[in-house]
């Protein structure tokens, strides 16, 4: 009777497993079909300690709907951000907190070092705009800022070999 009943607890931890796997990927593509937005690195961890059964996905689950909640509105104060700023600039908007793992106003003073131009919108998100390829913008000016960060022009390299920078309001 014991080996019946691991056997089932096997199978049912199990089923939960593959049971997670398929919905968080099944998530990922609704989610990438309806923004555009990939998993990120902490969902792909998120994604693995799944992996990790009992001790793991209980934990995974709580921390992947914390994250997707937070996701969720700072896209939503995205498109706030982009709606205030001309057509043509809009779809190169991005949060700074995906520029790197820092916090966004950190990762606003390393955008603006590296030429950059980074804001804090009305709204709280911080954003920076790059052009069509990828690269940083050095001299835009968005329309609603409560502070904005943005390499001193013309530009000058600093003892760090990075751009210096300042604050705007």
């Amino acid at each position: 009777m014991q080996g019946y009943t691991l056997d089932k607890a096997a199978f049912s931890l199990a089923g939960h497993k593959v049971g997670g796997v398929f919905v968080t990927t099944a998530l990922w593509g609704i989610n990438y079909s309806k923004h555009g937005n990939k998993p990120d690195g902490i969902d792909a961890g998120l994604y693995a300690t799944g992996f990790l059964g009992t001790f793991g996905s209980p934990a995974a689950i709580a921390v992947g709907t914390v994250k997707a909640i937070v996701d969720d509105d700072i896209d939503a104060n995205l498109r706030q951000v982009q709606a205030g700023e001309d057509q043509l600039y809009r779809p190169f908007i991005k949060p700074c907190y995906k520029y790197s793992s820092s916090a966004p106003q950190i990762n606003a003073t390393v955008i603006a070092s590296k030429g950059g131009t980074a804001w804090k919108h009305p709204n709280g998100l911080w954003v920076y705009i790059t052009d069509k390829r990828g690269f940083l913008v050095n001299d835009f000016r968005p329309k609603k800022s409560i502070m904005t960060y943005g390499p001193k022009l013309p530009l000058e390299k600093g003892r760090n070999g990075r751009f210096l920078w300042e604050m705007k309001k």
